[in-house]
């Protein structure tokens, strides 16, 4: 009698490189080669420039472009004493963009990162140029989503990663990887786990389901399910498997395996009780069905 094995959960695919690290995030007492006159270019001696609203003589303050002339990175928005604060737009030759809030030269606030092409695409809160708060990350046209809590630029909290295929987890995060407590769902192969995730894998207490093609002549749907322990993805420790044909077995589990005490109920009423070894029954008692 062999139960079904847990099926590995999917692995986002690949986000692309974000290239989101700002030259000069901070502007403040920048130099020019000249002090220009009010509403005039300036030309620093770096080779940037910054074509805007002025304070004074040499103060960007309101809206303006900054270019950083090695880089081809330009910032188009808000200015406040020589510093990119506001609302703004930052561009690169790539075709990646960034345009929301910023504060000191960094994301912060409210704002849509997009890619090369459009994609990756992360539309939500920023906190110091990292994705920090609620936000909605989308891999690829097509492809993967994550939308849910983020913490220092990684999925932590509570989130719901969406994958190309259908299949869905729902739950906890921590440190970018599934975490806490969480359900996926295999939508190909109709199988559901639900419970305690470490690492990216089930790990602790938790329930994962089988449902079968029911038959027309059958007035439920067949399935297995097995409720209990987990270790890093795998049955271990004090488990039971149900089975679609009625029979249950009650006992420990080794590496995804029947191993160790246990009672299996067959479906025709027979119970054997005692050891297993390596899935198989060894050496126990078995008690026909009276």
């Amino acid at each position: 009698m062999v139960e079904p094995q847990v099926a590995d959960p999917e692995q986002p695919e690949p986000e692309m490189a974000d290239p989101t690290s700002i030259i000069d995030p901070k502007l403040m007492h920048a130099i020019v080669a000249d002090a220009p006159a009010p509403g005039k270019d300036f030309s620093f001696r770096s080779g940037n420039s910054y074509e805007g609203e002025v304070a004074g003589s040499t103060t960007m303050h309101g809206q303006g472009m900054y270019t950083w002339s090695s880089t081809g990175v330009t910032y188009t928005g808000g200015f406040v004493s020589n510093t990119i604060t506001g609302n703004g737009t930052y561009a690169w030759p790539d075709g990646s963009a960034y345009e929301g809030e910023v504060y000191a030269g960094l994301r912060h606030g409210v704002g849509i990162f997009t890619g090369p092409g459009g994609y990756p695409r992360y539309e939500g809160q920023w906190q110091a140029g990292q994705r920090h708060g609620k936000g909605k990350l989308e891999y690829k046209q097509g492809g993967d989503v994550y939308d849910g809590d983020w913490e220092d630029d990684m999925r932590h909290g509570q989130g719901t990663l969406t994958h190309a295929s259908g299949n869905k987890y729902v739950g906890g995060w921590s440190g970018d990887v599934k975490n806490g407590n969480g359900v996926f769902d295999w939508a190909e192969r109709r199988e559901r786990y639900s419970g305690e995730w470490k690492d990216g894998v089930p790990h602790g207490q938790g329930e994962h389901i089988w449902l079968r093609l029911q038959r027309d002549a059958a007035p439920f749907q067949p399935r297995e399910c097995y409720t209990g322990a987990w270790c890093e993805g795998r049955r271990e420790g004090q488990g039971t498997f149900f089975f679609a044909n009625g029979s249950r077995y009650v006992g420990e589990w080794v590496d995804n395996q029947k191993h160790g005490d246990g009672l299996l109920s067959f479906e025709d009423g027979s119970v054997y009780q005692g050891p297993f070894v390596n899935d198989r029954m060894s050496d126990g008692r078995l008690r026909p069905h009276t």
